[in-house]
């Protein structure tokens, strides 16, 4: 059942029924089993935030940047537009999208499950770089969908004069990792993105893991009871390879080029990820002798370190990627659990640090 803008939304309804429209076809479009929007839509509380999707389901944007120009766009129909309010009038619906897919989730994952996932601070990076690169890719076509045939013109015109994307430091990370795992496994980098998109921010690493084990030879290769180790590391080093990143979003440096060390680190980091795959293949496709020699060659270049080396294939104990292929990325102190009905959710992680309330976007730079 389609769900409708509550009546006490602070802010009013647009081009009857637009929010409902783009709700839809971004559920459409992500292929997610659900939206946790509530209904309610108001107004950001904090100058220069263009938008807002709280863990009770809300959504709120900014009335100068967002709802002035989706406003103005549908009053006029688009005509005496320049091209500057074109711009202003898509990144006005891109944001609109971004807030709605924040909402997205698997079958069974509640508003409660957003709100734990949301207490680790590091997986914000993640988020809304996946969030952010997913919605500047389908905004033509959930444009399509939801404007008059004359607003969607003028809306796809300005498809290469669109201004900043926001999240320098993260979005072309995600952007450039999607691009790489899809490389490695067949697919468009759009598809890893909208997989990624569809699943809240505490299972959009596992996406990529699966993928990326799932078009490898370890299907084959692995013990049915050693698989959920190796994909369950491989998605710990990706939720801290984009942890990492945190810290670039406050870098005010002028020498430093946000955009670019974030697309450098999704590259790396994508390539990082393919290196464990690959070694994890050639040692589940080696015998019992050179599976030794691996481990204990591996343990030399570690320093003769007391862990390492994947197990033998008789062995009933967790595999530790890091251990074995001497990964350089700090260890993960979240804990990664599988949940939700069918195993099609993804949740888990340490209530470290407080809940930030909110997931946002910031003005576009």
């Amino acid at each position: 059942m389609a769900l409708r803008r509550r009546h006490d939304s602070p802010v009013p309804d647009i081009g009857n029924g637009l929010f409902e429209r783009i709700q839809q076809a971004v559920l459409r479009e992500s292929g997610a089993a659900q939206s946790l929007w509530n209904g309610w839509i108001g107004y950001t509380d904090q100058p220069g935030l263009r938008g807002r999707a709280d863990p009770a389901g809300r959504i709120s944007f900014d009335q100068d940047s967002v709802i002035e120009p989706l406003q103005r766009m549908f009053a006029t129909g688009g005509q005496g537009a320049t091209v500057r309010d074109w711009i202003r009038f898509r990144n006005a619906l891109k944001t609109v999208i971004h807030e709605y897919t924040h909402l997205l989730a698997p079958k069974g994952v509640k508003h409660r499950d957003r709100l734990e996932a949301m207490k680790v601070p590091e997986s914000k990076a993640i988020e809304e770089g996946v969030t952010e690169a997913w919605s500047q890719a389908v905004v033509d076509r959930v444009a399509r969908q939801v404007l008059p045939r004359a607003l969607v013109e003028g809306v796809l015109a300005v498809q290469k004069q669109r201004g900043p994307h926001s999240y320098p430091a993260w979005e072309p990370a995600a952007r450039a990792f999607a691009d790489q795992v899809g490389i490695e496994t067949g697919l468009d980098g759009d598809e890893v993105l909208r997989q990624m998109a569809g699943q809240q921010r505490d299972g959009k690493p596992w996406v990529a893991a699966d993928l990326l084990f799932d078009a490898s030879q370890l299907p084959n290769l692995v013990p049915v009871k050693e698989q959920e180790a190796i994909r369950e590391e491989l998605a710990g080093e990706i939720h801290h390879g984009f942890a990492g990143l945190m810290e670039l979003k406050d870098n005010a440096d002028p020498a430093v080029n946000r955009r670019s060390v974030s697309r450098q680190t999704g590259m790396e980091l994508a390539d990082f990820a393919m290196d464990i795959v690959r070694s994890a293949e050639a040692y589940y496709g080696s015998g019992p002798e050179q599976q030794q020699q691996q481990s204990r060659g591996r343990q030399e270049q570690r320093g003769h370190q007391q862990t390492g080396g994947w197990p033998d294939q008789d062995q009933e104990h967790d595999v530790n990627l890091r251990a074995a292929f001497g990964a350089q990325l700090p260890a993960s102190e979240a804990v990664r659990v599988r949940q939700g009905e069918g195993g099609d959710g993804r949740s888990g992680g340490p209530n470290s640090g407080p809940a930030t309330g909110r997931s946002t976007e910031p003005p576009a730079r």
